[in-house]
């Protein structure tokens, strides 16, 4: 499957690493942004173990791109303090901009909120190994633009 076709497309930049991630509802954008960290933080390998623990994840924020960045500094928390791999999603992402958009504007100027429930596997059950260590996700230049049926956003990762 290629990289487009995956939902998300690994860019880089001069010191960091990004990716542009899209989907066709927010939840779909936030998952494929998800897996798209995470084919970075393994080299493109992919977890091929079932999920054995399920956590409930509930985050607010002001807009849609800063949910977007607590989402995944959130799943990275897992990552690197309990060592779990995200490896299935059910969300349900919520932003008044969503209903009011028109081609080419800003997706998320308002009130953002994320219920999830996401399936984990222990790292060391994983059968992959990190090659690139992501320290941060940023807002360097993030905006998610909607265009007709589409969403994207573009992330960029401190490594």
């Amino acid at each position: 499957m290629s990289a487009s076709m995956r939902g998300f497309e690994i860019i880089g930049t001069t010191a960091d690493v990004g990716i542009v991630a899209r989907g066709r509802t927010l939840a779909e954008l936030f998952e494929n942004a998800a897996v798209g960290m995470f084919a970075i933080i393994f080299g493109g390998a992919s977890c091929q173990v079932d999920a054995s623990d399920q956590k409930r994840i509930h985050l607010f924020s002001s807009d849609a791109e800063a949910l977007l960045v607590a989402w995944l500094s959130e799943l990275l928390w897992y990552f690197d303090a309990e060592l779990m791999v995200a490896r299935s999603f059910r969300l349900r992402v919520e932003s008044k901009a969503g209903q009011t958009e028109r081609a080419g504007e800003r997706a998320g100027a308002q009130p953002a909120v994320l219920d999830a429930a996401v399936g984990f596997v222990p790292l060391s059950e994983a059968g992959i190994r990190p090659v690139v260590e992501i320290k941060a996700v940023t807002m360097h230049n993030l905006k998610i633009t909607r265009r007709g049926e589409n969403i994207s956003a573009r992330i960029i990762f401190d490594i």
